[in-house]
């Protein structure tokens, strides 16, 4: 489902995490009346139930140390879509935040508009009052591409969050492909987790996210 690693020269013994969903669930397991998370056949499935609430899901997993940077990858399938010319993203991220604290991180986000598939790299600050309006997200590149399957189809997301003394280095590839990258000046590092991030604002939109068979080789840094 998901392979997170650090990059650089000096190796962390937590580091790499692949997660295929082949045994015990390591993600959070919920079914309310807004969403559903679940481990199902070797996916992790969130099916969203309402969006009265929130249109925004965020599901952690944070790590016992943080790193200054770090790679994230993960297939995703947005496998229904409610309705002609609906929105959904999905996506995979760094975050800094601690549990029960704001989110503030950097979010690699594949889906679909009513202009076709596309893809969004942006970073979130729930912090920031100012971008209240836009789910507290500034997105740094966002466009429609063939290089993103459609309704049905599974994409392939890798992020780079690379900490530097001057920000963050950012860089988003789907299928196989660099799609965006950026710099963040002054931005969040060093990085104490990676979240599966959703942006649904339809009711019965259904995601799963999935293995990638081939781990890639990278360095990690402490």
């Amino acid at each position: 489902m998901l392979i997170a690693g650090c990059t650089g020269e000096v190796q962390r013994d937590e580091l790499p995490i692949a997660d295929n969903v082949s045994g015990d669930c390591q993600w959070s397991e919920d079914n309310d009346e807004d969403v559903s998370l679940a481990c199902e056949d070797g996916q992790y499935r969130i099916l969203v139930k309402s969006v009265k609430k929130t249109a925004k899901h965020i599901i952690p997993r944070r790590l016992s140390e943080p790193v200054e940077s770090a790679s994230v990858e993960v297939d995703t399938t947005l496998a229904r879509l409610p309705g002609k010319g609906s929105a959904a993203f999905s996506g995979v991220g760094c975050i800094v935040s601690g549990a029960n604290k704001p989110t503030r991180g950097y979010i690699f986000f594949v889906g679909n508009t009513p202009d076709g598939a596309g893809y969004a790299m942006a970073r979130i600050d729930e912090t920031d009052k100012s971008l209240r309006d836009d789910a507290y997200f500034k997105f740094f590149d966002d466009a429609t591409s063939d290089v993103v399957g459609g309704v049905g189809e599974t994409n392939h997301i890798r992020g780079e969050c690379e900490g530097a003394s001057y920000g963050v280095n950012l860089a988003m590839f789907v299928n196989g492909k660099q799609v965006a990258t950026a710099i963040d000046p002054g931005g969040f590092h060093p990085f104490d987790g990676f979240a599966f991030q959703l942006l649904v604002p339809e009711q019965g939109t259904d995601i799963s996210y999935d293995n990638y068979p081939r781990p890639r080789d990278r360095r990690r840094h402490n």
